[in-house]
């Protein structure tokens, strides 16, 4: 849980600072576009790169992690179907869709994942809105304000509901 909580000190960190610098203009009125820009083309190729690589192909392809595909894509498509109900469009609707968690209750009563696995499809699903959703609503110029915002909620609720798990399951 140590490795957790500086995880999210750093996380914390890096926000504190774009917001500092969004909020005194230091970087101009495309630093937001241009920063996303290199995140973006450079980034994300880069850690999904290193992150798959330096991993097993058991890990990357576990039971586990096959479950919380299939939730967030049900979870997902219930979104996606609430956004074609209300009329959202589709570019503002996959953005909400990408925003999304989990749901654990899948993994207990749909799955029947032991206490451990539950914790750990649990936890991915506390995790906070990847900041790659703000990069695409960024980058393709729709919805930011839905994903930044969803992104500095989902940051603000992880750590105590990621305590209030770990002491649940424990």
């Amino acid at each position: 849980m140590d490795g957790v909580l500086k995880g999210f000190f750093v996380v914390g960190m890096v926000l504190l600072v774009g917001y500092i610098l969004a909020r005194t203009n230091a970087l101009g009125p495309h630093g937001t576009k241009v920063l996303s820009t290199l995140t973006f083309m450079v980034g994300l190729p880069s850690l999904m790169f290193s992150t798959i690589a330096s991993r097993h192909i058991s890990e990357v392809l576990s039971q586990t992690g096959l479950i919380s595909v299939v939730t967030a894509l049900c979870v997902m498509a219930l979104f996606a179907l609430s956004g074609a109900i209300g009329k959202w469009g589709v570019r503002r609707t996959t953005i909400g869709a990408l925003a999304t968690g989990l749901a654990w209750l899948l993994a207990v009563l749909v799955f029947r994942l032991d206490t451990f696995s539950t914790f750990v499809v649990t936890a991915c699903a506390i995790l906070p809105t990847g900041q790659n959703v703000v990069l695409y609503a960024v980058r393709y110029g729709v919805a930011q304000n839905l994903a930044q915002s969803t992104a500095v909620i989902t940051s603000a609720l992880a750590v105590p509901l990621l305590l209030g798990a770990a002491w649940m399951f424990a």
